[in-house]
């Protein structure tokens, strides 16, 4: 779901500005190219090329939402040739800016899939640059106007009067002054706190019933700014690259309340924490992120999915003070629909940041207390009473037999919850 996809016929919302504490990134990143970019061999050197496209990707992948999509969004402008004056163009440009840098991916497949084209990687190049150098303020640069005084005009377009961007940074400044006074900046007074429910994808014919549950989700959810669905694709595996969360701009730096209604595959906690949810927090620089996830056995593993946060979490470093949580149950369960069947088969535990060991509920609820019989033999970690010490407890059968009034002998299945390793 793009979040950019209900703005049509508003006036959109676009980032122009980075955030401050990419400008190091950016101006590294500026000087590094801008070296890159004179080399004599670089149209001409497979390997000078693939070092253009593999450092601009690196970096590209290390800014936050919100300076890449300043930065993309000033990309397009000039890979576009944007008119200031077609409002629909501006606002077309600004949509495809907020889609393309909702997961980043897209944004840096976008611009080292146009730097690795051998015959334009200049064109493109000096786009980026250009798109780079006007980040870093209004005040116009003479030596770099006059370095790339030609390399905007589009190779197959050798004509020198005036076009769409103008021929260097000056002009495209003074398109920016056109542009920035027909959009509305992005930019919240506050930080707001977001609640996004996730719906899974699978089986189609369970949807309307994963929709319903993320309704009641939300409905439970207090202090939200912004509540919004949004589908999302069955995670299977781990991925090789980092997919950030699709949120609302609206919610960088605030606090952020996930859940997900839908089936589950416990393997796929590991990759989504790795890939998605510590991403996330750094990308959107959240103050606290807290992941309810309500399916099946997404936290089946709690002390190893415990040690992995908190590995994530230290040796890639989270923004200061930012917190991450994760609610899960331990077994199968009967997710949101608890609370038409009872809440014994949800047997749920958190982790987290904040936590040296995962944290889990008290025995007192589960044992000795009904279990559902789609839960037979699976196992659960509860604390004793004083909180001091957890055990396992088990989902197992008992049968009682009994004779009827015309003394017929009945039997009678009942699951439960009892402690140990597995039932006798």
């Amino acid at each position: 779901m793009g979040f950019a996809g209900g703005l049509h016929g508003q006036v959109p919302t676009c980032q122009t500005r980075p955030d401050p504490q990419d400008q190091e990134k950016l101006s590294y990143m500026f000087t590094h190219l801008s070296a890159l970019y004179n080399d004599p061999s670089l149209e001409r050197s497979m390997p000078v090329r693939r070092s253009v496209t593999k450092f601009t990707e690196n970096q590209l992948t290390s800014l936050g939402r919100k300076s890449l999509e300043a930065l993309y969004f000033h990309y397009l402008l000039i890979n576009e040739r944007a008119n200031p004056f077609d409002q629909n163009h501006i606002n077309q440009i600004c949509q495809i800016a907020k889609e393309y840098s909702a997961p980043q991916v897209s944004a840096v497949y976008s611009i080292v899939n146009d730097m690795g084209r051998e015959r334009d990687i200049k064109f493109h190049l000096g786009a980026l640059l250009v798109a780079l150098k006007s980040l870093e303020g209004p005040e116009p640069d003479k030596d770099f106007v006059q370095i790339l005084e030609t390399a905007l005009v589009c190779p197959k377009d050798p004509t020198t009067h005036l076009d769409q961007l103008g021929r260097a940074y000056l002009r495209f400044q003074i398109l920016l002054m056109e542009i920035e006074g027909k959009i509305a900046l992005e930019s919240p007074p506050e930080k707001k706190s977001c609640c996004v429910c996730q719906v899974g994808s699978r089986p189609k014919w369970q949807r309307p019933f994963f929709k319903a549950g993320c309704s009641m989700w939300l409905n439970e959810q207090t202090g939200c700014d912004l509540s919004s669905t949004q589908e999302i694709g069955f995670v299977t595996s781990a991925s090789d690259q980092d997919v950030t969360l699709d949120i609302p701009m609206a919610c960088y730096g605030g606090k952020l309340k996930l859940g997900y209604v839908g089936h589950w595959d416990a393997d796929s906690t590991e990759p989504f924490i790795s890939r998605t949810i510590i991403p996330s927090a750094k990308y959107y620089k959240l103050s606290s992120l807290q992941y309810d996830n309500t399916a099946c056995s997404a936290l089946e593993e709690p002390e190893k999915m415990q040690d992995l946060i908190r590995s994530l979490s230290q040796t890639a470093p989270l923004p200061v003070d930012v917190t991450i949580e994760m609610l899960g149950n331990q077994c199968t369960s009967y997710s949101m629909w608890s609370r038409f069947f009872g809440d014994s088969p949800n047997f749920r535990c958190k982790i987290g940041t904040e936590c040296e060991v995962p944290k889990f509920p008290s025995c007192l609820a589960y044992e000795k207390k009904a279990c559902g019989a789609f839960q037979l033999n699976e196992k659960g970690r509860c604390l004793e009473q004083g909180g001091a010490s957890s055990k396992n407890l088990v989902c197992c059968k008992d049968v009682h037999v009994f004779r009827d009034a015309f003394g017929v002998s009945q039997k009678v299945e009942s699951f439960f919850w009892r402690a140990g390793e597995q039932c006798l």
